[in-house]
């Protein structure tokens, strides 16, 4: 499969974890949100990493490559580069506690403010990463 064809795939598959990612906020199911915003930001990053002839890692945190490599390479401002790291560092650490965390009485780790940051967040990283792609 060519580059251009497997990016394509994980751009449509993070587009359909967004959209769950935003139902599971919907229904109030926060834990689900965060990791769903994890998932789709990491589709998005790995899509355009894979684009550009960049390996990928089968790691969540993208964060260290990310920051290692070239901003020009990914046709991104260092801004840019360094915003996709962060983003994805920080959901990665907390999609950890969303999956594993231990829940008392079935509370909710995460407020609804922060899954709604987290939703937000995730829809800049597949606009950047898209935006880029298309240069």
């Amino acid at each position: 499969m060519k580059n251009i064809e497997q990016a394509k795939l994980y751009f449509n598959d993070a587009n359909a974890v967004l959209e769950e990612a935003k139902q599971a906020l919907e229904h109030k199911n926060l834990n689900l949100t965060i990791r769903r915003c994890q998932e789709a930001v990491e589709l998005a990053i790995k899509g355009l990493l894979i684009l550009r002839g960049i390996d990928t890692p089968p790691s969540r945190d993208l964060s260290e490559i990310l920051l290692a490599l070239d901003p020009d390479r990914l046709l991104l401002t260092r801004k840019d580069l360094i915003h996709l790291a962060k983003i994805n560092h920080t959901l990665s650490q907390e999609s950890k506690t969303a999956y594993y965390g231990l829940r008392d009485d079935k509370k909710e780790l995460f407020t609804e403010a922060r899954a709604q940051e987290a939703v937000e967040e995730a829809k800049e990283v597949l606009n950047l990463t898209l935006k880029a792609s298309l240069k």
